[in-house]
């Protein structure tokens, strides 16, 4: 995902890019939150660059809106939802826009921004922070299921990494704008087909602690799965499917999942028998 201080610019383009990929026409507004708008109009585009994407489509402030771009026919692409299109429009929105001027510290500020941010301890922008924790998780949730820890223990595990993803964890560093109940909560709530009426306003730290819950039951059922497979090897078969499983949530926390997982939700992991 968009980690600068020019990601809601790249949200805003990818949610008419994606308009424009699915239905082939260009939409005629984008809502998005307040502070999004703000940013796009005060601190990213220029004024003129800003009159130039306006006289294209119209901007509509909404609390309840991740960058989703419509028409007057109904048909909608939510960036929140469904992240950077799968494939490439015939033209850019930047194109479409007329490669709108930014201003002039705009794009030296968002490089030395994501820079500085990278350089932090336990960055949860770098990938491999995440699979750490989301691996000590499913370490921890496995051997509750083989009974070398017990439940109590395993549920510690969650607290833990919850923590970490809600921003409670203090020796650990969010992204900006994407650890919020908004964006990796309602991310979440989609991928891991949770109820997203019963979630609408519960607090990021309740979402992922939930979430991962859902991780849990879903590493479970393969573990099940495995056991009744007898002809399955634990190496050979249920360690390829448990790391795929991984590197999914790892994407999800991420908000990387569309570009490698594309379209894809926690149900569809299903055991894979074994060929022998």
């Amino acid at each position: 995902m968009p980690n600068g201080n020019d990601r809601n610019w790249i949200r805003f383009c990818a949610a008419v890019d994606g308009f424009r990929s699915v239905f082939g026409r260009w939409p005629v507004r984008v809502r998005l939150f307040p502070d999004a708008l703000a940013d796009i109009r005060d601190h990213i585009l220029s004024p003129e660059g800003f009159a130039r994407v306006r006289s294209r489509v119209e901007f509509v402030s909404d609390d309840d809106a991740p960058m989703i771009a419509e028409d007057n026919r109904g048909a909608q692409y939510n960036y929140g939802e469904s992240g950077f299109p799968e494939s490439s429009p015939d033209t850019s929105a930047v194109e479409w826009f007329g490669n709108p001027e930014l201003r002039s510290d705009a794009a030296e500020d968002g490089f030395a921004a994501s820079v500085e941010l990278a350089s932090r301890p336990n960055y949860l922008g770098n990938p491999e922070v995440v699979s750490r924790a989301v691996g000590e998780y499913f370490s921890a949730v496995i051997n509750m299921l083989a009974k070398r820890i017990s439940y109590g223990e395993c549920d510690q595990q969650n607290t833990k990494v919850s923590r970490i993803f809600s921003g409670e964890d203090p020796d650990f560093t969010l992204i900006p704008g994407w650890h919020t109940a908004d964006m990796l909560g309602k991310a979440m709530v989609t991928c891991f087909d949770m109820d997203e009426a019963y979630f609408q306003d519960e607090c990021l730290i309740d979402v992922v602690s939930e979430g991962l819950a859902a991780v849990s039951l879903k590493i479970h059922e393969l573990v099940n799965a495995f056991q009744s497979d007898i002809a399955a090897e634990w190496d050979r078969d249920a360690m390829p499917q448990l790391t795929e499983l991984s590197r999914f949530v790892t994407s999800v926390m991420m908000g990387t999942n569309e570009v490698f997982y594309p379209g894809k939700h926690l149900k569809d992991f299903t055991w894979k028998a074994s060929a022998e």
